[in-house]
């Protein structure tokens, strides 16, 4: 073999070896399930890092059936990295949305998430708020999404394009907050979770002189936005531009998305259970006794289940939640709330309770819950 054609071999494996790196797999159509309920939809909103930019591990990644996509022409696919679509001259790379996804199918094995990428790399704010043309285009998306899902909580990641300016960095939090409840309003959803993504620590001053006030308007958003959450940045890398995350970081903000959007619906949830409380029916479910009594067996949804007491404890009543809270059976007194989570061990029947030394037992299978600093197993 010539030397000149061992030397083209070569350079043919480095260019496939390379390409290898980059080339993404088209996506496969899938059809979301019947029940919309079962259909919880995320909003993908912001500018590059929501996107993603790092390409580098496209082709290691590994397809969730459950977690899907919708893709340009408003049909859904099973997601695959890169979600956005590429504007501009940049391409999309891998964002914090898959890894978001991957984490919350792992709270309920009846769900699928439904992602929708609305984010546009290098946009300022002001194309986001209401009347801009990026609002408007995420509005007709969800809207559109939801006519086959539950919208649940939008992910926001976006401030680098606002951090030039001292007019733009020192308005954000005003701008950011009335964009939000003007997408509430416009969604029907006045209580819909919004968590916030913190800018890379990366970015230079000099380049971005107003970074940190932007930083400290988005770690206030949880303040001034109800049922709005934080995901801080600290300790994630770059892809070597001082710009944007590399796709581990991209990986772990997605994590710290989803951890910080249970935390939200957690407490929605618990805000909701909470108002109903007065208005609920005064019909006692069972009177407790030192002997274990039978209660009718209830599903748990992904909240799991709420029981509350009575201030002396001579009662319990039972609060469920799936697609809203309803109200079993409470009563008009004061009282003390539990929450019981969803079982680990698959049995997803209450099958008895009983009060034991001044405290209520739960049974749900084979395991008993205690009412002690909350339900303890």
């Amino acid at each position: 073999m010539s030397s000149f054609l061992k030397v083209g071999i070569l350079f043919l494996g480095m260019a496939l070896a390379a390409g290898a790196q980059t080339v993404a797999v088209a996506p496969v159509l899938a059809t979301p399930p019947a029940d919309k309920s079962r259909f919880h939809i995320y909003l993908l909103m912001g500018q590059s890092n929501m996107a993603g930019r790092d390409t580098r591990m496209l082709s290691t990644q590994v397809d969730n059936p459950r977690v899907l996509a919708m893709n340009t022409n408003g049909e859904w696919v099973v997601a695959r990295d890169p979600i956005h679509p590429k504007e501009g001259r940049i391409e999309p790379g891998a964002g914090p949305g898959i890894p978001f996804a991957l984490e919350m199918v792992k709270t309920d094995p009846n769900i699928t998430i439904g992602l929708v990428p609305c984010a546009v790399g290098g946009t300022p704010l002001r194309r986001w708020v209401k009347g801009g043309d990026l609002y408007d285009r995420a509005l007709v998306m969800a809207k559109r999404a939801g006519q086959v899902g539950t919208i649940r909580g939008v992910l926001w990641h976006q401030g680098e394009s606002d951090s030039d300016g001292q007019k733009n960095a020192e308005t954000y939090e005003a701008r950011l907050g009335q964009m939000f409840k003007d997408l509430r309003t416009d969604l029907g959803a006045p209580e819909l979770p919004i968590v916030v993504g913190q800018l890379g620590e990366f970015l230079p001053v000099d380049k971005h002189p107003y970074v940190n006030v932007v930083r400290a308007a988005l770690k206030h958003i949880p303040a001034v936005v109800p049922h709005a959450g934080y995901a801080d940045s600290a300790g994630l890398g770059d892809k070597g531009d001082h710009l944007h995350f590399d796709a581990a970081a991209q990986q772990k903000m997605g994590e710290r998305f989803a951890a910080t959007m249970m935390a939200v619906q957690r407490e929605e949830a618990s805000a909701s259970l909470k108002a109903a409380i007065p208005q609920a029916a005064s019909v006692p479910v069972t009177t407790l006794s030192n002997a274990p009594v039978e209660l009718f067996p209830v599903q748990i949804d992904r909240f799991g289940v709420y029981l509350c007491t009575d201030a002396g404890r001579r009662n319990v009543y039972l609060v469920r939640g799936t697609n809203g809270l309803q109200v079993n059976s409470l009563h008009n007194d004061v009282y003390e709330l539990f929450h019981i989570p969803k079982p680990d061990h698959g049995d997803d029947k209450i099958s008895g309770m009983a009060m034991v030394n001044g405290k209520i037992v739960v049974t749900i299978g084979t395991s008993n819950y205690v009412t002690e600093a909350g339900w303890q197993k």
